[in-house]
């Protein structure tokens, strides 16, 4: 099967594909000198056989859960932001970053939390769609720490919601978590398309809009203005799909969305917390 959208087709994914044409070419085949019935049957046919496929192939891939992901109905309501607050923070030594360090241990709640937040594209001027924001346990206490920053960005077409419906990033961040004592990377899903049907590659352009500048500075400052994150570049990253330029998540770029853009990601998160990434 061709490589046609620079994936690697599987072969559930390949064997639907072949079926959807086959049986698609039978049923137009059918339309011509036939009898009505025939051609009555195959016009019904046509969308069945789309739609089989269509499932066959989500399926395989897991893009859609169920309509309302088909239909791109986000399941998050806004965000609380509990005690969070805008404040950058020096260093990557999390826990001696906590507000009240002196205090009693913090009731860390067991999961984390999703939610929707309007990031306005006041620099680039970008017609951004609702960007989705994870917090970990940790930043759910009185007294968060200053926490890494990880964007997390969908492929076109794609919304914000979906690295986390489709993705699965809460569940991984709270699984991580489970092991690091509530503490996992706050995790930023803004939306660099601007429309499911849009791709401006993450870069500004006179069509598409300025999508670099909106990750790159509108995006960063509402992080730094609304939550506790640390400041150095080691702690901010990116992670995307294969459809995202991987250029937006190099080491260069990541050091640009951080708090110091003068400087490059040093270390990763796993060291940092003890363990091997």
């Amino acid at each position: 099967m061709m490589d046609v959208f620079g994936v690697a087709l599987t072969p559930v994914t390949t064997l639907w594909t072949a079926l959807g044409f086959g049986c698609v070419s039978l049923a137009v085949a059918n339309l011509f000198r036939s009898r009505w019935w025939r051609k009555l049957i195959a016009l019904i046919s046509i969308p069945v056989f789309l739609a089989a496929a269509f499932c066959g192939i989500n399926a395989d891939f897991g893009a859609y859960r169920n309509l309302n992901d088909t239909l791109g109905v986000v399941p998050y309501r806004g965000l609380d932001l509990h005690a969070e607050r805008g404040e950058v923070v020096a260093g990557t030594d999390w826990k001696a970053t906590v507000s009240d360090p002196a205090g009693d241990p913090p009731a860390v709640p067991a999961k984390g939390e999703v939610g929707t937040v309007r990031i306005p594209g006041t620099e680039s001027r970008f017609p951004a769609r609702e960007a989705v924001v994870y917090l970990p346990p940790i930043a759910l206490t009185a007294n968060p720490p200053a926490l890494p920053v990880l964007y997390a960005l969908s492929g076109q077409p794609g919304a914000p919601a979906d690295m986390f419906t489709a993705g699965g990033v809460a569940t991984a961040m709270d699984a991580f978590a489970k092991t690091h004592g509530g503490y996992a990377p706050i995790v930023v899903a803004a939306d660099q398309l601007g429309g499911p049907g849009r791709n401006p590659m993450c870069v500004d352009s006179r069509d598409y809009g300025n999508s670099a500048t909106y990750l790159l500075a509108d995006v960063r400052n509402w992080v730094r203005s609304h939550l506790r994150v640390t400041g150095d570049p080691a702690g901010w990253g990116c992670s995307a799909t294969r459809r995202v330029p991987p250029a937006l998540c190099s080491s260069r770029r990541s050091a640009r969305i951080s708090s110091d853009p003068r400087s490059r990601p040093r270390a990763s998160w796993g060291r940092r917390w003890g363990t091997r990434s």
